[in-house]
């Protein structure tokens, strides 16, 4: 490790003499979009690990990652070397690369799909503490890129050496996502208001089982009134009648934003519901999502260490490391702000592995693509690969419009309420 350190130091060194004042690479003030060659150093590759989606071709996962890197070489003097690894195999792949300090078969940026992956990483003090990034003010953005709730749900609590206080740090890049689910309480509104005679405000009040109870008793009795029971019907039998008549009339669930709508209507897509209909019933919201640390973790991208031996290098050397962070971090915040490398990650090359089209929703053509399969197949999953929000809208993976405003108001929700 030392040997290649000394390789990496005379690199550094020598960029220095051939690189003058200014600015460094291009991410790293978080400046896409300036391509000019001056000031950037030494080519820097780094090992890439994602996710490859069923169906991607052979050929897509060699064109798409030489158009990638064009790309990168021009826009950030970096070069990425993509291992496409299949989800199965991903979790066993990572930690072996993650351990290895061989230069070719090493990590450096990966995909965090679980907690249990994070978590071994995490104990073999195998990743990079991001902390110092989220507070650098050339890093600032991060934190205006990220939800709230997932940057909360992804910090990390460790106690402070030789005092009882902790403190928190950042070890991963959330990919945003809609996080938790919303539990709903579904009331049926004819026999609630207009049979038994609750008012709107009574029943906008049941968001608990206590305050169900009164509903559920006159339920009950209603069934009992205008259901008896019959001679050849056991107490049993009757009892399971009646708690399944209750159930079919108030019941909890639980969904996402979207679903409140479809709940009130009693229908299952948006579709069915036409200007003149009204609603079937109330819907209550009995608790907001949360983001868990589960769903943190599921989907965020890290930096793996170079070393852990950092008290043994020199400062110059101390030095180089840093820098191999720093365009670590730069390819991270690309994925979350830079709409060109995001969608070619996600998508691959225009006109090979997709094309635009016109949606005829918005009679617009400028955000809708299709994929295109067999030979030149890129499958890949939109929160593997970045953030979502600024990917372009393709229906056949389930990300349009509709799916976006939805997951902005249900994380809003869930930062609200968390």
């Amino acid at each position: 490790m030392k040997k290649i350190f000394t390789l990496l130091l005379c690199l550094a060194l020598l960029c220095t003499m051939l690189v003058g004042c200014g600015k460094d690479v291009i991410g790293e003030y978080l400046e896409n979009y300036d391509t000019g060659n001056s000031n950037k150093g030494e080519l820097v590759k780094l090992h890439f690990y994602m996710i490859v989606g069923e169906g991607t071709s052979e050929e897509a996962k060699t064109t798409v990652p030489q158009n990638i890197n064009t790309y990168l070489k021009e826009a950030y003097n970096i070069e990425l070397i993509i291992h496409y690894v299949s989800e199965n195999e991903y979790h066993d792949v990572v930690l072996a690369a993650a351990r290895n300090t061989n230069e070719d078969d090493r990590a450096d940026i990966i995909l965090i799909n679980s907690l249990k992956l994070f978590s071994q990483l995490y104990q073999e003090n195998l990743l990079v503490d991001l902390t110092d990034f989220y507070n650098d003010r050339k890093y600032k953005t991060i934190n205006t890129l990220i939800e709230d709730n997932l940057l909360a749900a992804s910090l990390v609590s460790e106690p402070v050496k030789g005092s009882d206080a902790y403190t928190t740090h950042y070890y991963t890049v959330p990919n945003n996502h809609k996080v938790g689910t919303y539990q709903y309480i579904v009331i049926n509104k004819e026999l609630a208001r207009d049979i038994l005679h609750f008012n709107n405000s009574e029943i906008a009040a049941m968001t608990s089982n206590e305050s169900l109870a009164e509903l559920v008793e006159e339920i009950e009795k209603y069934y009992v009134e205008t259901y008896p029971k019959a001679e050849h019907v056991t107490d049993e039998e009757y009892a399971a009648a009646i708690s399944a008549f209750v159930n079919d009339n108030v019941y909890v669930v639980e969904g996402n934003y979207e679903d409140k709508l479809l709940l009130e209507y009693d229908v299952d897509s948006a579709s069915e519901i036409r200007a003149d209909d009204s609603t079937s019933n109330f819907v209550n919201v009995s608790s907001y999502p949360v983001a868990s640390a589960e769903e943190a973790f599921s989907s965020a991208f890290a930096i793996v260490k170079r070393t852990t031996d950092v008290a043994d290098l020199s400062e110059e050397e101390r030095e180089v490391l840093k820098q191999y962070y720093q365009k670590s971090m730069n390819i991270i915040l690309a994925l979350n702000n830079d709409k060109t490398l995001r969608n070619m990650l996600q998508y691959g090359y225009v006109g090979t592995n997709y094309k635009f089209i016109k949606n005829l929703e918005n009679n617009t053509n400028t955000n809708y693509i299709t994929l295109n399969g067999g030979d030149v197949a890129y499958n890949m999953n939109l929160y593997y690969t970045g953030n979502p929000y600024i990917a372009y809208y393709c229906n056949s993976i389930g990300w349009n419009e509709e799916v976006y405003a939805n997951t902005i108001r249900q994380n809003a929700e869930s930062v609200r309420y968390q």
